[in-house]
């Protein structure tokens, strides 16, 4: 099996969930795992109770012991997640044309809105999705790299891409359009989306901005361009007045994926998306 065309999907699930997979207590140190052992897959998404992964690999077994390694590293982990119970890792198949390439893509980011846990691919925080759309800081999946993978061009790809997968009953038939980032006029955007816009590009927890770090930086350069009262930002980070003044006067620019997110309220959806699930992962989930 060649690496460099070939692709297999591998997931993984759990038997009891006490912890979820998606919480903001687990889904960083997964992702980041995930990240470091798929650097080149083209699709990934962390579900409340399971993972997907679309990657190259020499062999299924070699996907499912990367991914079977995540797991283990958890259960010796002292992280609250080690409590939970796993199944072993499988794969769905072996992928080398592009349509049939492009058909798992779309089916793996679109489990969120088919479980009835998204309206749109575009709003699930925990899926390559998002970084192929260019609303991620730093990302782990470019549209450039997914679209070489597929064999077509580059230009217009992000547009073509997002509706082709949003093109689902779970979403819409047509599709929806893609998102586009904010202009930039300071007027159009309240404190609220400033700060779920900034959380959102670095996929932070939603606590995020009460301690330092880039989703912080975010906020305090959207509070510049907007000249907003250092009273504002203060409270919305927690911090006294006089150390909120000193930390926006080191200028930081707003970054792309920042306005990305600040320009389209689906991007921002996380929050909600959290509150309305919150039932799930009440008890252990099978």
């Amino acid at each position: 099996m060649s690496p460099t065309n070939t692709f297999v999907h591998v997931t993984v699930r759990t038997r009891r969930c006490r912890v979820l997979l998606t919480s903001p207590q687990l889904a960083p140190w997964l992702w980041r795992r995930l990240q470091r052992s798929f650097p080149r897959a083209l699709a990934a998404v962390l579900m409340p109770n399971h993972i997907h992964v679309l990657t190259p690999a020499r062999s299924e077994s070699e996907a499912r012991r990367k991914l079977g390694g995540i797991v283990s590293g958890l259960r010796r982990s002292g992280h609250p997640g080690a409590a939970n119970r796993w199944e072993p890792a499988s794969t769905q198949g072996i992928f080398d044309e592009p349509d049939k390439i492009r058909r798992q893509i779309r089916y793996i980011v679109l489990n969120p809105c088919r479980a009835g846990l998204a309206r749109c691919p575009s709003e699930w925080l925990w899926s390559t999705h998002r970084d192929v759309l260019g609303a991620v800081r730093d990302p782990w999946v470019t549209a450039g790299a997914v679209a070489a993978a597929l064999g077509t061009s580059r230009r217009g790809f992000v547009a073509r891409h997002h509706r082709y997968v949003s093109g689902d009953p779970s979403v819409a038939v047509a599709g929806t359009p893609a998102p586009k980032p904010h202009d930039g006029t300071p007027t159009t955007y309240s404190v609220a989306d400033a700060c779920a816009a900034s959380i959102a590009a670095v996929r932070g927890a939603p606590d995020a901005l009460t301690r330092p770090g880039p989703a912080r930086r975010q906020l305090f350069a959207l509070a510049n361009a907007a000249r907003w009262i250092t009273a504002v930002i203060a409270e919305a980070c927690e911090l006294h007045p006089g150390t909120a003044r000193d930390q926006r006067r080191r200028r930081t620019p707003v970054h792309p994926a920042t306005r990305m997110c600040l320009g389209d309220p689906r991007l921002r959806a996380y929050l909600e998306l959290q509150e309305t699930n919150v039932g799930v992962g009440q008890g252990e989930m099978s």
